[in-house]
This record gives structure tokens, sequence and C-alpha cells, in this order.
């Protein structure tokens, strides 16, 4: 899974097996029109967070879904209205090392995932999604 953000859009690109052919096809046609966007994109302002290192495969429960996902929804609705996109990556990334460190030591089939960050901001920029929007419940 890809994630880019850039300062315009954001885009996600799901890459998973097992999926059927129909889905196969929409898959493969998406994937042909997606090096058409990224030449278009202005690489200044440019976040991507992947899922793990190219050539890996992602650790996927068919009950559960992904550590990946979970995490990445988690950080952002814990701390979308006050951390800078950058920082939240960053908080998925060790959570996600975490998560499947212990499944990888429960499983040996499965090793240790680690997302994998690129980012080309300039001038120091932070990217914030709700900057004056709370979503998480207040503590009490």
């Amino acid at each position: 899974m890809l994630l880019y953000f850039h300062k315009y859009y954001w885009n996600v690109e799901f890459n998973q097996t097992g999926n059927s052919t129909e889905t196969q096809q929409e898959t493969q046609q998406e994937t042909q029109q997606t090096p058409s966007r990224r030449n278009d994109l202005n690489v200044d302002d440019l976040l991507i967070l992947q899922s793990c290192f190219d050539g890996r495969n992602s650790i996927r429960d068919p009950n559960y879904g992904s550590p990946f996902i979970r995490e990445l929804v988690k950080t952002l609705y814990k701390h979308s209205s006050h951390r800078d996109l950058a920082t939240l990556f960053d908080i998925v990334q060790r959570r996600v090392k975490k998560v499947t460190k212990k499944i990888s030591e429960t499983h040996p089939e499965f090793s240790e995932q680690v997302p994998v960050m690129t980012k080309t901001l300039t001038d120091m920029r932070k990217i914030f999604l709700f900057p004056k929007y709370k979503v998480s419940p207040p503590a009490e």
C-alpha cells in the first residue's frame, strides 16, 4: 500500500494479492494511469508512506487487516488535530515496528515490518490535516 500526500490532494493505492480478476484488471488500469499522474506532481511538497520496503510483503490478517492500516487510523484519529503529518508518520512507523515485532516473535513465518516514509517538504513546511478540529474524545 502506498499513501501519497501532496499539497493539493492525497491518493491511496492498494496492491494486494488474492483479488478477483475484475479487481485485478481495475487495479492494473489504475496502476497504468498512476505514473502519468505522478509525473504531473510538484515534488517539492510530497510525502509518501509505504507499508514496507519495496519487494517485501506486508503482514495482513483476513480478520483484523493490516497492522499498518490499524496503526495509521488510530494515529490519525488520536493526533491529527494537533500534530503535523510527518510527525504522525513517525508515530505510525514506531507503532507498526513494535506491533509487527511482537507478531514475528509468536509467528516465525512473519518478519518485522518497517514502514517507509519519503518526504520532500521544502522550507521546513509542516502539513496539518485538521488543525482546529479535535477528533479524539476529551480526556477525563
